[in-house]
């Protein structure tokens, strides 16, 4: 069986960022083989620099409240600079 792969136009004219997201959680086994294809996602110069952290249930409310107290306390500082006079 033979599979031609897309060309690198196709891959970018249908590329998707989700947006949104469902409030079902996802199961163990899907989120595990995401997880594992993730792993052979590409980095700068392979340093692969994440880290992860799954929470869910209890500790993810009381994670979402804090970091919704932090952003409306002012306490976060961005990853990169944002240059607010180049967007109207």
């Amino acid at each position: 069986m033979s599979t031609q792969e897309p060309t690198f136009s196709e891959v970018v004219k249908n590329r998707y960022s989700a947006r949104a997201f469902l409030p079902s959680p996802i199961p163990s086994d899907i989120l595990k083989d995401i997880l594992l294809e993730a792993q052979c996602a590409p980095s700068n110069c392979n340093t692969q620099p994440w880290t992860l952290h799954i929470v869910a249930g209890d500790k993810l409310r009381e994670l979402s409240h804090a970091l919704t107290e932090d952003l409306r306390a002012g306490n976060y500082s961005l990853d990169f600079t944002f240059d607010k006079e180049a967007y109207p």
